[in-house]
């Protein structure tokens, strides 16, 4: 119905929308005790329970994508933006159950003005050891999401 412009999310919208797609996660409780949890191998996110194996599928799933815009910068000067990012990440997960995957496929930008808060940020420090390079420019970023909004309204939306 084309009604979403544009979502605004944290980082742990984006990175637990990526991992519930490459492996299980499940329904917990809030009030679940968190040391308990994580002598399990568990880890907690508000109602929902993560392996922490999960974690490492990430990585092992987000790693190679860095580096191949870590090329992309360096061979076609890509400008790489959180929003670009994560656009990147949808269309690479190409699982319908993400909604980053549906934002790419129906070019929505998705603004994330703390993308390195939480694991996507640890997986980031730890790209900039192993393949050093890549810069993600948020001001861009800043300028798009506050022009999204100054504009929000005035243009027809067909």
């Amino acid at each position: 119905h084309h009604m979403v412009d544009v979502v605004v999310t944290t980082a742990g919208g984006v990175e637990e929308d990526l991992i519930k797609c490459l492996a299980p996660t499940y329904k917990g409780d809030f009030s679940l005790p968190g040391a308990a949890l994580r002598s399990k191998g568990l880890n907690r996110i508000g109602n929902l329970l993560v392996p922490n194996d999960n974690y490492c599928k990430f990585e092992d799933w987000i790693i190679p994508i860095f580096d191949k815009m870590l090329e992309e910068q360096s061979s076609q000067n890509v400008l790489w933006t959180p929003s670009k990012v994560i656009s990147r990440l949808g269309k690479e997960i190409n699982d319908e159950n993400s909604y980053l995957h549906w934002a790419y496929k129906n070019k929505i930008p998705v603004f994330c003005p703390g993308l390195t808060d939480g694991s996507l940020g640890d997986m980031l420090y730890f790209h900039s050891f192993r393949n050093p390079g890549l810069v993600i420019d948020i001001v861009q970023d800043i300028r798009n999401m506050n022009g999204e909004s100054v504009h929000a309204g005035l243009e027809d939306r067909n």
